[in-house]
């Protein structure tokens, strides 16, 4: 992108117009008057600035902006007396003399002017910098704009580890239940230890846990060893996680922090 370091004035200076810094490309010195100079320039000062038609410059400006001898004149007359107080030095003599416009019309008709000449002038530019970003993209072709090897390597956390606690919540009669709990029974080494928790039995229901075991063909020693516990859910999803609709729910507790976790985090 072509960068252009604008100098603008200060906000609360009245009557500034928007499109006031484009007249340095509007009105191209010739290198008569350095562009660099007019940039530095303190936008805080307040010397007087000296009329564009004592430059040996004016003819070439007022080809651009179209002034006539009178017109030259007021500008000259406004630039030396009030607008030096009030507007950047890089003003253009079409907005000095719409600002001081003694009617309606002929302020319309400056800003008509400038209008058509910034338009122009933006179109021209916008023309370039096309030129330009295809002239860039020609340039850097296949070349990639970042190397990824020097960026910082970033280790994905697994879904599951073999630290963690899953939580498996079901009921005896649930067809996609009995599929998890499958699922989660022949990979045992993927994880530290499953809780079942039964829910919508009632508390003393111990039968229905017993036969949901051996229907499951539970081994006994899993139990014994802590790596399978048997529980009643005792609203314990509710208070856990109580988005949860539907069973089965499955949650992976990870440094006691209970959340949801995928079956297929089991197969990976």
């Amino acid at each position: 992108m072509i960068s252009i370091d604008w100098h603008i004035p200060q906000p609360n200076k009245s009557h500034t117009i928007k499109f006031r810094y484009l007249l340095l490309i509007v009105c191209a010195m010739a290198g008569q008057v350095g562009v660099s100079q007019d940039l530095s320039r303190s936008k805080h000062s307040f010397t007087a600035m000296e009329p564009i038609r004592s430059s040996s410059t004016a003819h070439e400006v007022s080809s651009h902006i179209e002034l006539s001898a009178e017109e030259w004149e007021l500008h000259d007359r406004f630039v030396s007396e009030l607008r030096k107080y009030l507007s950047d030095s890089n003003i253009s003599p079409l907005e000095v003399l719409g600002i001081h416009a003694e009617d309606a019309m002929t302020r319309r008709e400056y800003a008509r002017r400038w209008a058509r000449i910034v338009y122009e002038d933006t179109q021209r530019v916008l023309a370039f910098q096309r030129e330009f970003d295809a002239a860039m993209k020609e340039l850097v072709a296949n070349q990639p704009l970042i190397d990824m090897s020097r960026l910082p390597s970033r280790t994905a956390t697994p879904e599951l580890v073999s630290t963690d606690r899953l939580l498996l919540f079901v009921t005896p009669d649930c067809h996609l239940c009995s599929i998890a709990t499958e699922t989660i029974l022949n990979h045992l080494d993927s994880f530290k230890a499953v809780d079942v928790y039964f829910t919508d039995i009632a508390f003393d229901d111990e039968t229905s846990i017993q036969t949901w075991a051996s229907e499951h063909a539970l081994d006994p020693s899993l139990v014994e060893a802590g790596k399978v516990t048997l529980n009643f859910d005792n609203g314990t999803l509710e208070q856990i996680y109580p988005r949860a609709t539907n069973v089965p729910v499955l949650l992976r507790l990870r440094k006691g922090i209970p959340s949801p976790v995928s079956l297929s985090a089991l197969k990976n």
